[in-house]
């Protein structure tokens, strides 16, 4: 018996022990206690069941292991030589056969030795055109949401929360930004950056969109210089970045490529090619690997969802890179040094998250449950219904079939250079554990001890299959584009791929329709020639007649999901005592105030629901005055005589909106 496999039937037997002790009961005690101190729950008799169950589990696991390794795995090697003899003779076929039409990599009639580290003046032109396109994407964003810019859900809280920081004391009525405790779990660089661009703007809704051109161009260019190193040829370099920019939503709320605002998991994918790149660059120079695991764990600060997802990827494929003369205990040692240089530098972020998550005390796991299941993104708890998804999109797309296919064609074609493609594979892999796996066991163990998510947000990491994808659709035309002898061959492989870059750009574009007014604009000499009067002129009101400090109810025709309103945040600098949006920082970190939310959103629900726009009014009057506002505005027009009944006084009123001030009953 080989040593390894006597290691495994060690940590079967332990696996063994540890469930039969589980199921005798004699450590029920203790380990309800240990449970109780940890997630903060008082102790639940269903525990002890729960435990007994995971015990009956751990045994038959290690006992089915133990018989694998002791009686099947014996003959796995015999057997995985025969497939590879299998798989090398149909290799061999394919290569023989296209033989005759390929040329070998490095003598391809298009001068596959294009080095990745010359930089020519076509680079400048394709960079030059990134940067441009990137301003007149930012130009057209600003047109008709300007003076007053009105940013997304995510984009105006993160705006929202940086007027906080600058002034806590303006916000002491907020529903969420009363107490900055409810917030210090979002702590990433957007913040700082914010601030410190408001410094120049005077507005932290034009300070935060001003990050957006830099995005856009960053997230160009790096997958552009990761084409380069990946393909080593600058036009299927310029397909890729086109291709891999392209707004592609997925299920759980996510979207991949360029967005509408400069969002964390915009910011991340905008630097992970540079980091991607660096992996594959420096894969034979174990030195810098290091540098890799700083980087990649520096990126919690950029979107701390993302970075335990991709970093785990990039610290697996670094294993089939480790140079042949390492022994295996080396290889481990290198691996785990790995692994505590990535957890070392993501720690600051690691501590301030675990010391600010669920701050507030629930005691109401159902209640709890059902709001993260109602009005958080369909099947964020389910880890299946999630996957099957997923699985519709990216097959319904075509998206999975080519790549899929084109993995075959790189398999074959590059049989005797495979190290990057196994990597890249083992990337997927990677991915597929954290945003997969490790999530699918944290609700099996939280759904038995009825315990709260500690984190929901780790298979929203899906979103990172669609590049990965994208590449192996792009990868085999450059392959064959490069090898083939006949240059009109080569040709249509390439006229292929514009088509196919073309489909997808048409079908999953950008918002393009922006960017014509926005050089229609500068060609009248200005930078934004559309502005909404509507919105400034609310903001304006509220600035000059609300006082700082002052809640304020914001009612959005619709329901309780349209009414987010939170450029009073940012742009009036005024508190908000509900909003929609609130939900998803006090599911983090105050699920007491959480409670509170859910009880004001039913009311709002009942109030939308069962009166007239006209007869709403004094509902509404009623439901802020029980959250202490001070002011109401509502967006239709109240007639003089209706308000004169109601014990307010109208502030502002106009075709679309109404501001009043609730008068002290």
């Amino acid at each position: 018996m080989k040593k390894y496999q006597r290691i495994i039937l060690v940590g079967c037997l332990v696996l063994l022990l540890t469930g039969l002790l589980l199921m005798t009961g004699l450590i029920d005690t203790p380990f309800s206690h240990l449970i109780s101190q940890i997630f903060k729950k008082p102790l639940q008799t269903r525990w002890i069941t729960n435990l007994h169950r995971i015990g009956l589990a751990f045994s038959l696991a290690g006992l089915i292991l133990a018989g694998f390794i002791r009686f099947v795995a014996p003959g796995l090697p015999e057997f995985a030589r025969r497939i590879f003899q299998i798989e090398q003779r149909l290799s061999n076929r394919l290569q023989n056969w296209l033989q005759g039409y390929l040329a070998p990599a490095s003598s391809s009639p298009t001068k596959r030795a294009d080095s990745t580290r010359t930089i020519n003046g076509i680079d400048g032109i394709v960079a030059a055109g990134f940067l441009i396109f990137s301003l007149l994407f930012f130009l057209g964003r600003l047109q008709g949401n300007y003076p007053t810019v009105i940013l997304g859900g995510d984009g105006g809280n993160i705006a929202s929360f940086a007027t906080a920081w600058d002034h806590p004391e303006l916000f002491k009525g907020d529903e969420l930004l009363n107490n900055l405790d409810n917030i210090r779990i979002y702590n990433t660089l957007h913040i700082p950056l914010i601030r410190a661009l408001h410094l120049l703007t005077g507005d932290y809704g034009l300070a935060y969109l001003l990050l957006l051109a830099p995005h856009i161009f960053l997230h160009l260019l790096g997958f552009y210089i990761l084409g380069r190193v990946l393909f080593k040829n600058r036009f299927w370099a310029l397909l890729l970045a086109v291709v891999i920019s392209m707004p592609f939503s997925i299920n759980l709320g996510e979207l991949w490529g360029i967005s509408r605002d400069p969002l964390p998991r915009f910011t991340y994918q905008a630097i992970l090619p540079y980091v991607l790149s660096l992996t594959i660059d420096w894969k034979d120079r174990p030195r810098r690997w290091p540098w890799l695991m700083v980087f990649s764990g520096l990126l919690f600060y950029a979107h701390p969802v993302s970075a335990p997802t991709f970093g785990f990827a990039i610290w697996l494929g670094l294993w089939l890179v480790h140079p042949k003369d390492w022994s295996w205990k080396k290889r481990v040692l290198v691996m785990l040094g790995l692994g505590i240089i990535f957890v070392l530098s993501a720690a600051p972020f690691a501590v301030n998250y675990f010391t600010h998550h669920e701050q507030g005390s629930s005691g109401n796991y159902e209640a709890i449950l059902s709001i993260i299941q109602n009005f958080f993104p369909k099947n964020l708890l389910n880890v299946w219904e999630a996957l099957q998804d997923f699985w519709k999109i990216i097959t319904n797309s075509g998206l999975f079939p080519l790549a899929i296919l084109g993995v075959a064609i790189l398999w074959v074609i590059k049989r005797h250079d495979r190290k990057i493609l196994l990597v890249i594979l083992t990337w997927a892999a990677g991915l597929g554990l954290i945003a997969v796996v490790i999530p699918a066991i944290e609700r099996t163990i939280e759904h038995y001890f009825k315990l709260l998510p500690l984190e929901t947000e780790l298979m929203r990491g899906l979103r990172y299959f669609i590049p990965i994808m994208l590449l192996f659709c792009l990868w085999p035309l450059s392959e064959l584009s490069q090898r083939l002898k006949n240059r009109a061959a080569a040709r249509s492989i390439a006229v292929l791929g514009l088509l196919l870059t073309g489909y997808w750009v048409l079908t999953y574009p950008p918002d393009f329709d922006k960017i014509g007014p926005a050089l229609t604009c500068l060609g009248q000499g200005k930078l934004v020639c559309v502005t909404d009067e509507t919105v400034t002129q609310e903001i304006e009101v509220i600035k000059a007649n609300v006082p700082q400090g002052a809640p304020i109810f914001a009612y959005t025709t619709g329901g309780p999901s349209f009414s987010y309103s939170l450029e009073i945040r940012y742009a009036a600098e005024r508190p908000l005592v509900y909003s929609f949006k609130d939900r998803g920082l006090l599911g983090y970190a105050n699920h007491t105030a959480l409670l509170d939310w859910q009880a004001n959103n039913h009311n709002l629900q009942v109030i939308e629901e069962n009166y007239s726009q006209t007869d709403r009014v004094e509902s509404l009057i009623w439901f802020a005055r029980g959250l202490h506002a001070q002011y109401l505005l509502v967006d239709f027009p109240v007639s003089q005589s209706t308000l004169e009944n109601l014990s307010v006084s109208s502030i502002y009123r106009d075709s679309q909106s109404t501001l009043m001030f609730l008068k002290p009953n």
